[in-house]
């Protein structure tokens, strides 16, 4: 018999992370399902981290050549057996209750096609340093929503149907980051979304994370801003939206040490939206220098772990 869910789990030379993913898993409370890790040419020991368990619902696939996150879970998708499809990036963690409590929620509502979670952050060593409950608005038909912002997060918060991607496709393995972003714009524009409104996932940050790149991130922004420039442009607010996509793209550009051209998207960004004071003190610092700004991102960051509310990076 086929399992209730595929929990697939791309990973590359992470073996002490992806040991505490996998036991994650299989602590759920919910336990029909299959585990597929697929190794993408690590050069560590990911089989040995396998051996680790005694369990036959844990399936091995290894890529011979490096192809990225996205190929990786793209065939874990094609090699699933599961009606459900939950991905885990093999250093996040979910607690027990997280594939129960998803799958009670798109049980109980056959329109709801995709069910994320909210997430508590945690850093390198496990420590938690802030969290993320879903916005109440975000749910249903949230295209107005995520084409301005990833209000969803990353991969490891979401369940999906896997007839979902009979319809929109696989992952983006052009895109070198953002891919999950990518996925949820291309879902709601068919599907509706909802949520469990608390944190079922530890989200793990480290700098070994693509997110932690600017200049992919940069790249796979300007990627995914041409890919939907069409629906983008279409919304009723967008000046609104638009302006925000500069103010992102200009942000990375200064992460990326071009203040230049960061400056020219912020200017962008005020002639969409002048409202925004936000985007004025970030043209301000981009004068400054790399320091001022990156004073500023440290500036803005400690207000919201503060508070203990964590805004993902697209936020910012």
């Amino acid at each position: 018999m086929h399992p209730k869910v595929s929990v697939i789990i791309p990973t590359y030379n992470r073996e002490s992370y992806l040991y505490l993913a996998i036991k994650s898993v299989l602590d759920q409370t919910f336990e029909d399902f299959e585990i597929i890790v697929v190794d993408d040419a690590s050069t560590g020991s990911i089989r040995e981290v396998i051996n680790n368990f005694n369990d036959d619902r844990i399936r091995y696939i290894r890529h011979k050549q490096n192809k990225g996150g996205s190929a990786a879970r793209n065939t874990g998708i094609v090699r699933s057996k599961g009606e459900f499809i939950a991905f885990l990036d093999d250093d996040d963690l979910w607690i027990p209750e997280k594939l129960e409590k998803q799958l009670e929620l798109i049980n109980r509502k056959p329109e709801i096609s995709i069910v994320y979670s909210g997430v508590k952050v945690i850093n390198k060593s496990g420590r938690i340093i802030g969290s993320r409950i879903p916005f109440a608005r975000v749910r249903g038909n949230i295209l107005p929503y995520i084409l301005k912002k990833n209000y969803i997060g990353g991969c490891s918060m979401v369940l999906l149907r896997k007839e979902c991607f009979n319809r929109v496709g696989l992952f983006d393995e052009n895109l070198p980051a953002s891919q999950d972003y990518d996925m949820w714009i291309r879902l709601a524009k068919q599907f509706q979304f909802d949520y469990v409104g608390e944190p079922l996932v530890l989200y793990r940050v480290h700098q070994k994370r693509i997110t932690a790149n600017p200049c992919l991130k940069l790249r796979a922004q300007e990627l995914i801003f041409k890919k939907f420039s069409t629906h983008l442009n279409a919304r009723i607010n967008r000046r609104e939206i638009l302006g925000y996509w500069h103010y992102g793209i200009g942000k990375s550009y200064c992460q990326c040490g071009d203040m230049w051209r960061g400056r020219k998207e912020f200017v962008k960004a005020i002639t969409k939206d002048p409202c925004s004071l936000l985007y004025f003190v970030r043209l301000f610092a981009s004068f400054f220098g790399l320091t001022a700004h990156n004073a500023l991102d440290r500036i803005i960051r400690s207000k919201l772990l503060a508070s203990s509310v964590y805004v993902h990076y697209y936020y910012l």
